[in-house]
């Protein structure tokens, strides 16, 4: 057991549950700059997450994030999953990636978030899929190809489902539109080319790894996309 969990439990039996409330550890997050302290606090909320510890812990953290607009909750995910965009006075100047411990930890606790599949964690999968749509364009277009793959194939793992992949899948194409002719992001549009590719293939091969098979407006979707490709 973690050094963390047994102090959880001594606090836990000193005072009880009834006169304290976890979530304060996680609102400090919010301004904190620190990645160690990051990790330390995600990965502690992983322990209890995963365990039978503090069984109402979760609906009350997934009742928190639910609760934060998609703005806001999309720099929040940013600033974990992929890191900090530098302002200058003329604009953005440089981004700094978030280290890979952040990028997992962050990780492991969103998927502890989003399961079992009950109404509530159904609910709030779609939020954090749609915040982090959000920084998509900015994860490519600002930050290195390894930190964007990485976040791409993270919103793929959560894309489950046809009315999740749509989103995307336009989401995709606006961004690719955006990649055109800008040399330094050339590596970013080749995978994007790739990760089209990919859906595109299983479609037509009738594997997808979507829960259901498509219906007609996503097919309207894949058969739009085979279009774009061919007039580029």
């Amino acid at each position: 057991m973690s050094v963390w969990l047994m102090c959880l439990k001594k606090v836990e039996k000193l005072y009880g549950l009834q006169r304290g409330d976890l979530l304060v550890l996680v609102d400090p997050l919010d301004n904190c700059y620190s990645e160690s302290v990051n990790v330390k606090v995600l990965n502690f909320f992983v322990d209890l997450l995963s365990g039978d510890l503090c069984p109402d812990l979760k609906q009350k953290i997934q009742t928190k994030f639910l609760s934060i607009d998609l703005l806001c909750l999309s720099k929040w995910l940013e600033k974990r999953l992929v890191g900090c965009a530098i302002d200058a006075s003329k604009g953005v100047s440089c981004a700094k990636a978030s280290s890979i411990a952040l990028r997992e930890s962050t990780m492991n606790f969103i998927l502890c978030l989003v399961s079992p599949h009950d109404m509530q964690s159904k609910e709030l999968h779609s939020h954090l899929f749609e915040a982090m749509l959000i920084s998509l364009d900015t994860t490519f277009i600002l930050f290195d190809i390894h930190t964007a793959k990485s976040y791409s194939h993270f919103i793929v793992q959560l894309s489950r489902g046809e009315s999740l992949m749509k989103p995307l899948l336009k989401r995709t194409i606006a961004l690719m539109e955006k990649l055109v002719g800008e040399e330094g992001l050339l590596q970013g549009l080749k995978f994007l080319f790739g990760f089209l590719g990919t859906v595109l293939s299983d479609c037509r091969s009738n594997k997808s790894t979507l829960e259901k098979p498509p219906g007609k407006p996503f097919l309207a979707i894949v058969l739009g996309l085979d279009l774009w490709l061919l007039d580029q």
